[in-house]
């Protein structure tokens, strides 16, 4: 009866180291999982604050091509005006019909 009682507590004893190890290995595992939860919490800072750079920039330069578009918008009135005040002064006979342009223009520029 004691080597049944002696075998028990071995068997016992190994359960608990068997136990133990596992309960290490869970531990490992538990502080792997909370590192890449860290990782993902800085990881989602990250990518928080380079959306709010980028939407930020995206921001600007729309205002920049908005504001480009009404100087373009101002540039084509402005030569609508010069137009006429050209066809104007021909009419009038104050500008040569033939147009002739000054020599430091280049082909795509307007007189």
């Amino acid at each position: 009866r004691s080597i049944n009682l002696l075998e028990m507590e071995d068997s016992g004893h190994k359960d608990l180291q068997s136990s133990e190890k596992i309960l290490a290995a869970k531990d490992e595992e538990i502080k792997e999982l909370q590192r890449m939860i860290e990782n993902f919490k800085n990881n989602a800072q990250m990518l928080k604050q380079g959306k709010s750079y980028y939407e930020s920039e995206c921001l600007k330069m729309t205002k920049e091509k908005n504001d480009l578009k009404e100087h373009n918008e101002a540039l084509i009135n402005n030569l609508a005006v010069l137009q006429n005040q050209i066809r104007s002064l021909k009419i009038r006979g104050a500008v040569p019909e033939e147009d002739q342009k000054p020599q430091n223009l280049t082909e795509n520029e307007v007189p």
